[in-house]
């Protein structure tokens, strides 16, 4: 049966869908403060309050690599207009104990083209290769609002679906990237894979919690 793991619960994913709880040690709220911004366009936001910028800083799914359980998400938006990709504003947290090695690094982040549904894994449209730069860093769970700068910044054609990956390529940090305030979003594009479904993307139904982010264009 396939599974999404949640920093606070864990998802079954198959012909049933069960939750199982278990609760992390409690962590000081992370900032609510927006620092950057490379874009001057808003193209998706599922953050909630004033100017975007609040979020649940409690709970969120892992990003890891094969020393947890592999899992990569993505997160799918469709710009309403003509605008050049401009960066990635998501929040994330380093689940690992005192950080692990190298203090939050390792967390990659790309803008892929869609394939039928669920994201490219050759089709990646920003960075040519390896990852969107890191504005700041990551800070341990339930860690802080994080922005992925544009490298080639591609145009974006109205009405089709994009996709933001996140992937660890750090084998000693597991990452969680939060949820989204509330159940405010249930609804938009949402995949995983893992080391147990194979590394094959799985399209998250409705009505499951989404990641939090914003994309900007300019």
């Amino acid at each position: 049966m396939k599974k999404i793991c949640v920093a606070v619960f864990t998802l079954m994913l198959g012909a049933a869908l069960s939750l199982n709880a278990g609760q992390p040690a409690k962590s000081p709220k992370a900032p609510y403060v927006k620092t950057y911004d490379k874009g001057t366009t808003l193209i998706f936001t599922n953050l909630q309050g004033p100017n975007h910028h609040k979020y649940n800083p409690g709970a969120g799914y892992y990003v890891d690599s094969s020393t947890f359980y592999g899992q990569t998400l993505a997160q799918g938006f469709v710009p309403s207009s003509n605008v050049g990709f401009a960066d990635a504003y998501m929040p994330m947290g380093v689940y690992t104990s005192n950080g692990g090695t190298g203090q939050g690094t390792g967390m990659c982040v790309t803008l892929n083209a869609d394939n039928g549904g669920v994201p490219s894994d050759t089709a990646i449209l920003d960075p040519p290769t390896g990852c969107l730069p890191q504005s700041n860093g990551i800070g341990l769970f339930p860690g802080n609002f994080v922005e992925f700068d544009c490298v080639s910044c591609p145009a974006l054609t109205p009405g089709t679906l994009y996709w933001i990956v996140a992937s660890d390529t750090n084998t000693a940090n597991e990452f969680t990237w939060d949820f989204s305030r509330g159940l405010t979003d249930t609804s938009s594009p949402f995949a995983f894979k893992a080391a147990n479904t194979g590394y094959v993307w799985t399209s998250i139904p409705t009505g499951y919690q989404r990641s939090a982010y914003e994309v900007d264009g300019y």
